[in-house]
């Protein structure tokens, strides 16, 4: 921690130091001379030299103080570093193992926080997950001097992303590690309300039908009946009651399209597809496009829905993403992500240092010593009268 002048040229003001010398040393008491008779006959001898003596030293001393402390006050002193922040730096996001978190190695000395609001600290209990993690990452990064160590210890599956690419002024350490039991659980188990999904496809058992099949099996297992499945060949009719669509063959026909835009929600399977916004990405890129169409949502799967395409097809946590884009209110950003294909990289401007400002400190300490000032000021002129 050290003491940084953001307005130095301000101690200029310090000349103003000259105003009460020079009072105190022109403003003398004046002796009043008394007659005496028996001193008449002493003759007088050559008065001898005037030294320079200096007197009401406490005034002065006051005086001077006081005009130092505005000037440094006008120099806007501030604490800059917080030696707490010095250290390495570890942060662990909700709905990580707490004792796969504690097998990381981490910079000796470092402190251990929750990526979580306020940063708390990671002995005490586990925050719920869902925290915006993607805004405190930047919030942790910006508020932490340019040469602290920092390591970020996160699930698989990671909560609580906000689109953005996560970009900061360090190169962070960043662990996947394995989740908490209770946070490997698709996200059908907070359900509230039942779902319908349609299912279009063409004759014969593909990879795509069975992986939707295995999706809602998975979401009903976690909550019964949580996800009615009405599974058809194309050209079927829509039911009124469908919440979402997916569409594993071909581009969708008329009525499909006209539900779409009337405000649906569908999953289509279109490989190579470049338009919309990013919805989801793995490791070879963009997975899942979000395209407007109408009032409704057209989600644009760019690979095929086979697990030679698509490994994450594999992996127990596709159920819960699946869920997630059928079922999310369009125009909403994606809130989970793989945490291998969203590491954070550098090239962000680094934040402001902490700081602690002075000036009310000094404010107190300036009207104090006036104070101080006029006490000594009015006790000067009592004994002068």
């Amino acid at each position: 921690m050290s003491l940084v002048l953001l307005v130095p040229l301000a101690l200029a003001a310090l000349a103003a130091w000259i105003i009460p010398i020079v009072v105190h040393l022109v403003r003398r008491p004046e002796d009043t001379p008394t007659p005496f008779a028996a001193l008449r006959w002493i003759h007088g001898r050559t008065r001898p030299r005037r030294r320079l003596r200096w007197q009401d030293l406490p005034l002065l001393a006051t005086r001077l103080l006081l005009l130092a402390l505005v000037a440094l006050l006008l120099a806007r002193p501030v604490l800059d570093g917080d030696p707490r922040l010095a250290r390495p730096q570890v942060f662990v996001a909700p709905g990580v193992e707490v004792t796969a978190a504690r097998a990381v190695t981490a910079p000796e000395g470092a402190t251990w926080s929750w990526l979580a609001d306020g940063f708390p600290v990671f002995e005490e209990e586990a925050p719920a997950a869902g925290s915006d993690v993607a805004s405190l990452l930047r919030e942790a990064d910006a508020g932490l001097p340019a040469g602290t160590a920092m390591t970020v210890v996160v699930p698989a599956q990671l909560d609580g992303l906000d689109g953005g690419a996560l970009t900061l002024s360090r190169t962070v350490e960043w662990h996947v590690v394995a989740a908490a039991a209770s946070t490997t659980t698709v996200a059908a188990k907070a359900a509230s309300t039942k779902r319908h999904l349609s299912l279009r496809r063409t004759a014969g058992d593909s990879h795509g039908a069975r992986n939707v099949r295995a999706a809602v099996t998975a979401w009903n297992s976690a909550v019964p009946d949580a996800v009615m499945l009405d599974e058809q060949s194309p050209g079927a009719p829509i039911p009124p009651a469908t919440d979402a669509l997916v569409w594993l063959d071909g581009a969708p026909d008329a009525a499909a399209k006209a539900w779409i835009e009337a405000g649906g929600r569908a999953l289509v399977v279109e490989p190579g597809a470049t338009q919309g916004r990013v919805l989801a990405r793995d490791d070879d890129g963009a997975l899942v496009r979000e395209v407007t169409e109408g009032r409704g949502t057209r989600l644009a799967l760019v690979r095929a829905f086979e697990p030679q395409a698509i490994p994450q097809l594999l992996d127990a946590h596709f159920a819960r993403d699946l869920h997630d884009w059928l079922f999310t209110t369009a125009g909403a950003v994606p809130r989970r992500g793989d945490a291998n294909a969203v590491a954070p990289t550098t090239g962000a401007a680094a934040g402001t240092p902490w700081r602690l400002p002075l000036d009310p400190w000094l404010g107190v300490a300036i009207a104090a010593l006036f104070l101080v000032d006029r006490v000594l000021a009015t006790r000067r002129r009592r004994e002068a009268a």
